[in-house]
């Protein structure tokens, strides 16, 4: 069995490899060989995403077709590579209605309508932008999601601390941020990102 998941417990992998598990960590995406006993165990540690390898991007644009469903994005910390890893997949057109890098402020504003007040208030990594952005690709797709943070090595000049990152999910009943600190380099904070958003999708629709 190959088991594909998402976790932020850095203790796991260290614990499967003593348990005699091959593990393969990228960031913090996890492809792990066993058995029942590996997948309970990531199971409670973690988002188990496919039993059989199969990368986490190619299951979310399989089950949105299933749905019959659309997504877009809008990207400011991740620049890009949430969208590159969604039409990375083939037959992502069916699905994939746009993906917006906004990373200047006036982006923000002139593509997704976030609110200059609230730049100026809680600046640009916060979690009400990460809202706004969301929203604002909501009247073309049935799903959004949004990227905002710090991926360093300098901070914002404000009071984020390197690798705080906001994502969001929007839908047509409501649209949620979660938080989340990513360990890393620049390259490293900015895939867990994408991996995390991923990974908030799924959770969202399986």
């Amino acid at each position: 069995m190959i088991i594909k998941c998402i976790s932020e417990d850095a203790s796991l992998e260290n614990q499967l490899i003593e348990m005699g598990y091959e593990v393969k960590r990228e960031a913090n995406d996890y492809r792990i060989i066993g058995d029942e006993n590996a997948l309970n165990m990531v199971e409670d540690r973690g988002i188990v995403y496919s039993k059989d390898g199969e990368e986490l991007s190619t299951v979310v644009v399989e089950l949105l077709k299933k749905r019959g469903n659309t997504l877009a994005v809008s990207e400011s910390l991740t620049g890009g590579m949430l969208s590159a890893e969604i039409v990375n997949v083939s037959g992502s057109s069916a699905v994939f209605v746009e993906g917006i890098v906004s990373y200047s402020n006036e982006a923000k504003m002139n593509r997704l309508g976030v609110k200059e007040a609230t730049l100026d208030t809680l600046g640009a990594v916060s979690a009400e932008v990460a809202y706004q952005m969301a929203n604002g690709l909501l009247k073309g797709a049935d799903y959004s999601l949004s990227t905002t943070g710090i991926a360093g090595p300098t901070g914002d000049g404000v009071c984020n601390e390197i690798g705080r990152t906001y994502i969001g999910f929007g839908s047509k009943n409501e649209i949620r941020v979660k938080t989340f600190v990513f360990a890393g380099d620049r390259k490293e904070v900015r895939k867990r990102a994408v991996n995390q958003a991923l990974a908030t999708l799924y959770e969202n629709i399986k």
